[in-house]
């Protein structure tokens, strides 16, 4: 499988081989605007964080992990649910994947299910 590049313009996310260029996904996934993305270490996927404020829901599920044909793959949960939320920032490097939320939050989350693996309150 060829490795995958990755670009965000003006909302829409775009991934092209690595080698020659071709685009083999375009779009904004489930229709919401791309905020930020960062390829996944296998170069196939990427995780993206959508804008929170073009969902309708006061609970925006906005991380979400897409591979390289555009298709979700998972959408990760927030730590609680009877507040507003939103996913805000996130990092992505070899420690794993790590997310902010509008509450206060800190939370790791596995990168092969999108399932937070503790909650840290750190506002």
């Amino acid at each position: 499988m060829t490795d995958s590049n990755l670009d965000v313009i003006d909302g829409t996310l775009r991934f092209t081989s690595s080698v020659g260029g071709q685009i083999s996904s375009q779009g904004k996934p489930i229709e919401v605007s791309v905020l930020r993305a960062t390829l996944t270490p296998d170069r196939q996927s990427a995780v993206v964080l959508l804008d929170w404020s073009e969902m309708q829901d006061n609970r925006a599920h906005n991380l979400i992990r897409v591979d390289c044909k555009g298709a979700v793959l998972w959408t990760a949960p927030l730590p609680h649910s009877s507040t507003t939320d939103c996913y805000t920032d996130f990092d992505l490097d070899s420690a794993g994947l790590a997310a902010s939320t509008w509450q206060g939050y800190r939370v790791p989350v596995a990168l092969d299910d999108g399932k937070i693996q503790e909650l840290k309150f750190t506002k």
